[in-house]
């Protein structure tokens, strides 16, 4: 952004009238990205002013094409529609395929908002016929999602799956061609909310079974592939040499065909009149030879899922099916799962699934808009104080998170399980625990401080677990075993004290050695790390409750050493500072000791670091600030360290959602620790810690931070 206005500052200085107008349609773009529509629209408006010959049609055709994204964002569809018309119209006149089949597209997507179906479907077809030819497989993907919709509408079931199906077909497609697991998330942030859409569809179709596989089909994909690349190491290993190259040399051939295509389509957008028929051409030649690389590519690939099964559960990260997810339920017969879909601004879906009362899909009247807005005030009515700090404000009606706080949970709850409870579903003795995958903005609530109507918590009446997916529940377990029970890196950024091991000092000399002295800032933000005094005496404390744990505080907690000790341990405890970057969420991750500046470590545990450690730990607990955010990117939740020590191999996780109270947290660890001793599940473990903190700070910021992700059964102790 301080680039975008650096240079609209120079194009005014200039007076350059074109390069203000590109300059402001590049600032709204940045708005629109990060969710802040109305500043985007003015920019936009300021661009409408200077759209006057001579300027560039295709900047005009812009800046109206951008006006009706956000018009449509802000609840306008019939604003949005016009300027759509006009943008449609200068790019007829200019000649421009594929920019007449997204204008047709959005008119299709908008005529869906006016309640205009039939007008939706005709756009909608106009529209793929332009893009089949010009546009890449993720348009023509939208555009089906789209009509399917639009067909859904008009309760044309069979045209609807059909579109939706096919639409599927190039999304996995697409899916399965990303290298990075972790960047599977960020690809579906553009499908919009498409296994959503589907699984309304299904439910519409009454086939409630195959709209929660359709879900399920969704979530988590990267992360599965992550953690078997993790444990398997490269898929490739599962291959002969030959296999190999050919698997290589399909997918260079496959890479360069859509390259080729995509060029020839870039010189038909830019063609002259007397030019397009040549430029035709070569379009339609790059296509043929682009389908036959992808027919090439698919043959081989269905023939090394034929000849390695396992490469293709692998490869392909399947979600369970619904008969194991019946199983699932049988053998928790306490447990209520709860699954949510946010299909639109208007609509979510909430599956509920037991042994008892089997499988429910509830409507809700709610949606992402809605949802958004309301984790954003309770979390901004909970948040009211400072930090990792040594002073436990009071727990009065003037302690953060009192005012206004208990009206948002509420809200919330209605919102959320309202449904749920008229349904019989939440009577009291029912269920004893709670397993709830989230969805959007709902991973941004606190679940464990929704309030009822009776004023309880829901964490006085269930345990809770949050998962990314049901079939996290049948993935492949941690085959690496912890060698020892515990290790605590407390304190990390503050003074130098003798690193403890009780029980045993075998790795003392090596940690101590690894320590320098010579520790000065890497990092620009590391002044933010303040000592943490009292995560120093959380550490020790937590430390104590294990025989044969170890604690490392201050410059002892340096990364060589806490990279190549965490392997070891069983249970990571992490009390230090976390950071957060939003739209790099892999960059964010856990503040460690200075490194000295001959180092080439940087002293920050990052997210991405961390999914390259071969952990054997059953359970990381993040008791730092903000540790349980990330990045929403599709369905893969949160991408952030919660995401990164699941696919490290870590089945549990324990992570802060706001800025946590050193005095309340050392309460609630020790507190969640001896339970866990105790031998009981990790949720009630969290359930005890939760309500004796309560106890003596009632408002939810001291005792409603901290949430279990993943596996919540007893730890196995050795």
């Amino acid at each position: 952004m301080q680039f975008a206005e650096q240079a609209l500052t120079i194009q005014k200085s200039l007076d350059d009238s074109r390069g203000i107008l590109y300059s402001l349609i590049n600032i709204a773009e940045i708005y629109d990205s990060v969710g802040q529509f109305k500043k985007a629209l003015a920019f936009l408006n300021q661009a409408l002013d200077l759209c006057k010959p001579p300027v560039d049609p295709q900047e005009s055709a812009r800046c109206l094409f951008g006006l009706g994204v956000e018009y449509e964002h802000l609840g306008s569809p019939d604003k949005a529609q016009d300027f759509f018309d006009r943008a449609l119209t200068i790019w007829k006149a200019i000649g421009k395929p594929r920019n007449i089949g997204n204008s047709l597209l959005a008119l299709g997507q908008v005529s869906i908002l006016l309640g205009r179906c039939e007008s939706a479907v005709d756009l909608c077809k106009q529209a793929l016929d332009k893009l089949r030819v010009v546009g890449n497989p993720q348009e023509v993907a939208g555009c089906l999602n789209d009509l399917g919709e639009a067909y859904r509408h008009l309760k044309k079931w069979d045209e609807a799956e059909r579109a939706f199906s096919e639409s599927r077909q190039l999304r996995e497609a697409l899916t399965y061609q990303v290298g990075d697991p972790s960047q599977v998330g960020l690809l579906q942030e553009t499908f919009g909310r498409f296994y959503e859409r589907y699984a309304h569809l299904l439910v519409d179709r009454n086939r409630p079974e195959d709209a929660l596989e359709m879900l399920e089909a969704g979530r988590g994909m990267g992360l599965a592939r992550q953690i078997d690349l993790n444990h398997r190491g490269d898929l490739t290993r599962f291959f002969t040499e030959q296999e190999h190259k050919t698997l290589v040399e399909r997918t260079e051939a496959l890479d360069l065909g859509l390259s080729a295509l995509r060029q020839a389509q870039r010189q038909l957008e830019a063609a002259t009149e007397p030019q397009r028929i040549e430029c035709q051409n070569h379009v339609d030649l790059a296509r043929q030879r682009e389908q036959l690389a992808e027919q090439e590519y698919d043959m081989f690939r269905e023939a090394l899922f034929a000849r390695h099964p396992e490469f293709k559960r692998i490869a392909t990260a399947q979600p369970a099916l619904f008969s194991e997810l019946q199983a699932l339920a049988r053998d928790h017969p306490d447990t209520l799962y709860l699954e949510y879909a946010i299909v639109d601004d208007g609509r979510s879906l909430l599956f509920t699934l037991s042994k008892r009362d089997g499988l429910k899909c509830i409507p809700l009247s709610t949606g992402y808009r809605a949802l958004t807005e309301l984790a954003k005030n309770w979390r901004d009515a909970l948040e009211g104080a400072a930090g990792r700090g040594p002073i436990l404000k009071d727990s009065s009606d003037n302690a953060p998170g009192r005012s206004g706080e208990t009206a948002f949970a509420k809200e919330a709850y209605v919102n959320l399980l309202g449904d749920a409870e008229k349904a019989g579903l939440l009577k009291t003795g029912r269920y004893k625990r709670l397993v709830i995958v989230g969805s959007g903005p709902i991973m941004e609530m606190p679940l464990a401080a929704l309030c009822d109507g009776d004023g309880k918590r829901l964490v006085e009446r269930y345990s809770l677990s949050n998962s990314i997916s049901l079939s996290v529940f049948f993935w492949r377990a941690n085959p690496i075993v912890p060698k020892d029970s515990l290790i605590a890196i407390a304190d990390p950024t503050g003074p130098r004290k003798e690193v403890t091991t009780l029980e045993s000092k075998k790795d003392v000399g090596v940690v101590l050695a690894a320590a320098n002295a010579n520790n000065r800032p890497k990092s620009l933000f590391r002044s933010d790390f303040k000592p943490l005094p009292g995560a120093r005496v959380e550490g020790r404390s937590v430390a104590a409750l294990f025989p044969g744990s170890m604690l490392l505080v201050g410059p002892d907690a340096n990364e060589s050493t806490v990279t190549r000790l965490l392997p070891r341990y069983g249970i990571l405890h992490f009390a230090t500072h976390g950071f957060v970057v939003p739209k790099a969420a892999l960059s964010s991750g856990l503040a460690l000791a200075e490194e000295a500046t001959s180092s080439k470590y940087d002293g920050l545990l990052t997210a991405r670091k961390i999914m390259s450690i071969p952990l054997s730990a059953r359970l990381a607990v993040l008791s730092g600030c903000d540790t349980g955010r990330g990045s929403v990117q599709g369905g893969e939740g949160l991408i952030g360290l919660a995401w990164a020590f699941r696919a490290a191999g870590c089945s549990a996780l324990l992570a802060s959602q706001w800025q946590v109270n050193d005095v309340a947290t050392k309460e609630w660890m020790l507190s969640f620790y001896r339970a866990l001793k105790a031998g009981r599940p990790k949720d009630e473990a969290v359930q005890t810690a939760m309500l004796e903190v309560k106890t003596n700070h009632p408002s939810p910021y001291y005792w409603a931070a901290f949430e279990m992700i993943g596996d919540a059964s007893p730890l196995v102790r050795r």
